[in-house]
């Protein structure tokens, strides 16, 4: 999963972000919204299940992260 995007912020090299970047964003934000809804879940088991699903989420974002250094210290991106 390489590939640079057009958006704001990003690399401050040159103010593109890449395909990690953005996934890593869109993985936090959904833990976010997960983290939110679980805790307006009357149900124990349902938030706990929420909240597990917004650490995976979580654990994904870091994984891009960490992708998306090895890709810059690669010169991939």
């Amino acid at each position: 999963m390489s590939g640079v995007c057009q958006h704001k912020g990003g690399d401050a090299r040159d103010g593109r972000v890449t395909k990690e970047q953005e996934s890593a964003e869109r993985y936090r934000v959904r833990a976010e919204e997960l983290r939110v809804i679980a805790e307006m879940d009357r149900n124990e088991e349902t938030r706990q299940i929420l909240l597990g699903i917004a650490r995976d989420y979580e654990k994904m974002a870091i994984s891009m992260d960490k992708i998306e250094a090895t890709n810059r210290l690669l010169g991939k991106s």
